[in-house]
């Protein structure tokens, strides 16, 4: 489909990009979505900077290794007053890290989803109210099972 895609050649992904900011429960807080060829801390900031007004008590960011360096660390603290904690991996293979399983379990919850699972929309705007939509459902299901 057309609309806003791009290329990141790092990831070898043609495409868009998901970004989330979920809370401990892995419930999304932030969503936003960016073509490909947009950079991980770059997409950060621009999430970051559409939710530091409505979460007031957030003090501690975990990421990945992507965001890892001074810069993103610095503009985390100049702008929101947030504390970077880059969850580095153990070893070779699979390992259980703390904290970063969460948004992976998210991630793992949107792409059961059959919408969601491939990227079949024209708009950015629509995959995120897309992905709040499947989180809405997930979250009525457990409050009142079938």
């Amino acid at each position: 489909m057309g609309g806003e895609r791009g290329f990141d050649g790092g990831k070898r992904l043609t495409g868009r990009k998901r970004f989330l900011c979920v809370d401990t429960e892995g419930f999304p807080v932030a969503v936003h979505v960016v073509a490909a060829s947009v950079g991980e801390r770059e997409g950060a900031k621009q999430m970051l900077e559409e939710v530091k007004d409505r979460l007031p008590r957030l003090k501690k960011l975990w990421v990945d290794g992507g965001f890892d360096g001074a810069p993103f660390a610095q503009w985390a603290e100049q702008v929101g007053g947030w504390v970077v904690e880059v969850v580095q991996k153990i070893g070779e293979g699979f390992t259980v890290l703390p904290r970063r399983w969460v948004v992976e379990r998210t991630f793992a919850w949107l792409y059961k989803a059959r919408r969601l699972s491939r990227d079949f929309e024209r708009l950015c705007e629509t995959v995120e109210s897309f992905i709040y939509v499947t989180m809405i459902r997930l979250i009525v299901n457990r409050l009142a099972p079938a």
